[in-house]
């Protein structure tokens, strides 16, 4: 072998060692920027213009949001299908934690304070539905719940 086979030799290793931590690299950070990403419009739904007058009207009727529900989805007012859309919002955040697709600390700090109120609010209504639906929003219930277990141990 002469002196320019064995330079060629090792600037095809070096750019193949380059290029295998280059892709080693990226493959480590998509999941990250996956999870940035899901986060990211997790973010912009819940502050988007439907979702602001969701809450304003779950808060609004918060002293009896469990009947407000019922007499909304029993006249199959458009009103329901607004403030079910907070709990829903919750049971697909909790759904991706539960399968590791988002972890619980990423959700935590952006959710958090929110996963509570909103779980307090709505509550005696998803209880009373579980006499129909018993799986209703487990998810949502599983991250309150996790989240009130952390609360306690700090």
């Amino acid at each position: 072998m002469n002196g320019m086979d064995l330079c060629c030799l090792v600037t095809a290793t070096i750019l193949f060692i380059g290029l295998v931590v280059a892709v080693v690299q990226l493959l480590w950070s998509m999941p990250r920027r996956r999870h940035t990403n899901i986060m990211l419009d997790f973010n912009r739904t819940w502050e988007s213009e439907a979702f602001v007058e969701a809450r304003v009207m779950a808060n609004r009727h918060s002293e009896n949001l469990e009947q407000i529900m019922e007499s909304y989805n029993k006249e199959n007012k458009r009103e329901f299908f607004t403030l079910i859309a907070i709990p829903n919002f919750f049971e697909k955040l909790g759904i991706l934690v539960r399968r590791r697709e988002l972890n619980f600390d990423e959700v935590e700090d952006h959710f958090g304070e929110q996963i509570s109120h909103y779980y307090r609010l709505f509550q005696p209504w998803i209880k009373a539905q579980r006499q129909i639906i018993p799986e209703l929003y487990v998810d949502f219930e599983f991250l309150a719940e996790k989240r009130e277990q952390l609360h306690k141990s700090i």
